[in-house]
């Protein structure tokens, strides 16, 4: 049985700079991910994801900055979840499934057609949550250089 610690989904400002840099790099850093181009939007959050329409959420258990969400802007209808990340001690205590949750139900507020993501399936919890919210896998994409890996999965969820 999963402990399930309730976090509080708040967005990201510019204080959070640090954290969501570090916990982000610690998750590429232990998958063994490349990182892709992800690794620029830690860089600097607020221009290349806030300034382009995206939203940066982050999780907060007892006032400490636990886990990050990226609703990315692809365009007026598809956004891309990326840089969801939860520090290690707080994996499996329910805190993906509540920035997931948030972010979908910000996308949808946001009249969002689609959310689309990339992951390995390496990460099996992570993809079995993704398609426990209705994420599909698809079969065939391009693997261009956002990806970490060329064994990643592009995986969709319509909204509409």
């Amino acid at each position: 049985m999963e402990l399930t610690l309730l976090a509080t989904i708040s967005d990201y400002k510019t204080e959070n700079a640090a954290d969501f840099k570090a916990i982000n790099k610690v998750w590429i850093k232990q998958f063994e991910s490349k990182g892709g181009s992800y690794k620029s939007l830690l860089e600097n959050p607020d221009e290349s994801i806030l300034a382009k329409g995206g939203k940066i959420f982050v999780a907060s258990v007892e006032g400490n900055l636990v886990g990050t969400c990226v609703l990315l802007r692809k365009n007026l209808k598809q956004y891309e979840i990326c840089l969801m990340a939860v520090k290690p001690e707080f994996q499996g205590k329910n805190i993906g499934k509540q920035l997931l949750s948030h972010a979908m139900d910000i996308a949808r507020d946001l009249q969002a057609k689609t959310i689309e993501l990339i992951t390995n399936p390496k990460l099996a919890a992570a993809v079995e949550l993704y398609k426990t919210h209705g994420f599909r896998e698809e079969k065939e994409f391009a693997h261009g250089s956002v990806l970490f890996d060329a064994n990643d999965v592009k995986m969709t969820l319509a909204l509409m």
